[in-house]
């Protein structure tokens, strides 16, 4: 079974190759880039989220199979595969059997991030915003020329949240779900509990030791969780065949 992974703001989809060496043989790791990094590192910022998600789309599609496959996003990918799945229940196309939604509450408190932009700040500001998430090594912000690289990157994926609006209407993901949220993150369980207003399957919120970054600081736990997941939906599809 395919599960595709989606980066958080900064990130790269080469953050996901460690999970490898983890995940059962029976899950394929396939990692989304998006553009600016990586290996599309010569390729144009999006302009805005929409645009994020029509890329996503027009990646994922091109790599289905028939089969049954999942979602994982974290942050900024979160909410990006979840704008994804809506996009693809609208135009018909196969939907994921599951959906993981990490570190990112739901969709009704995106005015947050359009009240209080960083993506503007100068860099030393922008910085000490981003150490509230814990997600740039010390290595890093004293490295000039990786920040040179980081920095543009981390502010164009700001931006595309910054300026994205959501309406009030609660549009459902038809796909059983499971939220990820670290116990020292910022973000707060009632806003992670909400995203379940915004599924039509099963809805299930856990909880690891960590931060921002839990996926990280609790890698095996995380993993352990999705493999059990796909092959609780392998051996309920082995059942209905």
């Amino acid at each position: 079974m395919k599960l595709f992974c989606v980066p958080y703001a900064g990130g790269s989809a080469n953050g996901y190759l460690k999970w490898r060496r983890v995940l059962d043989q029976n899950v394929e790791l396939v990692p989304l880039e998006l553009k600016g990094r990586g290996t599309r590192f010569l390729e144009e910022f999006y302009v805005d989220f929409d645009e994020m998600v029509d890329d996503l789309y027009h990646n994922l599609i091109q790599k289905l199979d028939g089969e049954a496959y999942a979602l994982f996003g974290h942050s900024m990918g979160a909410l990006a595969v979840y704008k994804l799945v809506l996009k693809m229940q609208k135009l018909g196309v196969q939907c994921p059997q599951h959906l993981f939604i990490s570190g990112r509450e739901a969709p009704r408190y995106q005015f947050m991030r359009n009240v209080y932009p960083i993506s503007h700040l100068p860099e030393q500001e922008l910085l000490k915003e981003l150490e509230k998430y814990g997600g740039l090594a010390k290595e890093v912000i004293e490295n000039e020329e990786l920040l040179q690289i980081l920095t543009p990157i981390i502010r164009s994926d700001f931006r595309l949240v910054e300026q994205l609006q959501v309406t009030n209407v609660i549009e459902k993901v038809c796909c059983n779900v499971t939220i990820l949220n670290g116990l020292q993150d910022i973000t707060d369980e009632k806003r992670m509990t909400d995203w379940c207003d915004y599924v039509d399957g099963d809805c299930e919120l856990i909880h690891y030791e960590g931060g921002h970054f839990f996926i990280d600081s609790a890698m095996d736990e995380v993993i352990y969780k999705i493999n059990a997941v796909v092959n609780d939906i392998k051996k309920s599809t082995q059942v209905g065949r």
